[in-house]
């Protein structure tokens, strides 16, 4: 099916004001807990959240219906969503990393109408990190906020980061290197969380029942292998590095729920693979080896933007689930990111070739030393995904909420003394 949507020029601007808007004031709190030295105070502020995700099943905040869910038609108040106004509060009750994510959870004090909390000791997180945590409203409720600094959509719910200060040490977590191999590795004591059945729904990860797990990424175009069983009780695959270089990759058990990984980890990567809002993320292994600069290049007094829809065929749209640029009809390639104030359609570029598509700008207009990050977008709608070999990559303007790497460029004194 071809999928012909905006040009250039039509409404993305407002999609990139909103990510502005998150990326700034309106999204800048965070809420639902503070630290007390080796305490920290969860709370819950009825003022902080927009409405409820009512569960179905009383079991993880998942729930039966996600069909009708995701047809937004049927995203009205008194069936899925409720106005918080419309719930009287009878019980608050914290779930999250640190109990497993079994209901009810722990139960929270009431301070006052509408005003929740309890304090937990640091050392009963089990985990230096920090947690990822909800709140169970009447063993019916959950809580979603859009002013959360720390929140992380995940449908049908919110869920809220806490994260200790003064931690540095955060770890890659999946993979281990060799001279000669990459052994991507599943040890079941790492995780908590998963995601239900393709369906993008946070649940937790029942580690008692683990019959098998398989490994997917770019490195196998998606197509899951079997890992091997250690006697340990961990799960390994070993590739040599000469036949994998740099991949995206996740884990999957008992062959159909994907395993997140922790909030904490260093090699994290954002992906909207599957729902609108829920923020899935993929490990991402990175070797060094055989990086190559891509997405500009330099001649005569101009720099030159390139994408080459030829190799750059990952793709994300601002709004929807991932596809690639086979499955669209391509008007219009524009060049958007500092150089243009993340304008979209101030730089249309030209197809010089079939797939490619050229904008060039003069050196002059650079900063010698500055850092530009930008991106190519297809149709207005499509961000064109930065390959993982990428060496120019960087975690900038669209990493935060969309977990997602920007090309960078930046010119030294040689560049703009240089001709090419």
């Amino acid at each position: 099916m071809m999928l012909l949507l905006f040009s250039c020029n039509d409404g993305p601007n407002l999609v990139l004001q909103e990510l502005k808007k998150e990326n700034g004031s309106q999204k800048s709190q965070t809420i639902a807990y503070r630290l007390e030295g080796d305490t920290v105070v969860f709370y819950f502020d009825v003022t902080e959240y927009n409405f409820y995700h009512k569960t179905f099943d009383g079991k993880h905040c998942f729930h039966d219906f996600w069909g009708d869910y995701m047809d937004l038609q049927h995203l009205v108040y008194g069936k899925f969503i409720f106005d918080k106004d419309e719930v009287d509060i009878e019980t608050v009750h914290l779930l999250g990393d640190f109990n497993f994510w079994t209901e009810p959870g722990w139960k929270m004090d009431k301070v006052r109408d509408g005003y929740y909390q309890l304090k937990v000791h640091k050392k009963d997180l089990n985990n230096k990190y920090g947690a990822e945590f909800t709140f169970l409203i009447n063993n019916t409720f959950v809580v979603f906020s859009d002013i959360a600094e720390n929140a992380i959509h995940a449908l049908p719910f919110s869920v809220l980061v806490l994260e200790l200060p003064n931690v540095v040490d955060r770890p890659e977590l999946g993979y281990k290197l060799s001279d000669s191999t990459v052994t991507f590795y599943f040890d079941k004591d790492d995780y908590v969380s998963t995601t239900d059945k393709d369906n993008g729904i946070k649940a937790f990860l029942d580690t008692m029942n683990i019959e098998t797990v398989d490994i997917a990424g770019e490195f196998n175009a998606w197509e899951r292998e079997p890992m091997f069983r250690q006697p340990d009780g961990t799960y390994t695959f070993t590739k040599p590095l000469s036949a994998i270089q740099n991949t995206e990759f996740k884990f999957r058990v008992n062959g159909e729920n994907w395993v997140e990984p922790p909030f904490y980890v260093s090699n994290a990567i954002g992906t909207p693979y599957h729902f609108r809002f829920y923020n899935s993320k993929n490990f991402l292994f990175r070797s060094e080896r055989e990086l190559v600069q891509q997405g500009y290049y330099k001649e005569g007094r101009n720099v030159v933007f390139r994408c080459d829809l030829n190799k750059f065929t990952d793709i994300i749209p601002l709004e929807w689930s991932h596809v690639y640029v086979t499955n669209i009809y391509v008007k219009t390639v524009c060049l958007v990111g500092d150089i243009s104030d993340w304008k979209v359609g101030n730089m249309e570029m030209e197809e010089v070739a079939e797939g490619v598509y050229e904008y060039a700008i003069p050196i002059e207009q650079f900063e010698v030393g500055k850092s530009y990050e930008f991106l190519f977008m297809i149709n207005g709608m499509f961000f064109v995904k930065v390959p993982t070999k990428t060496a120019n990559i960087t975690k900038g303007y669209l990493w935060k909420d969309r977990g997602m790497f920007s090309f960078s460029l930046t010119l030294d004194d040689q560049s703009f003394s240089q001709v090419n």
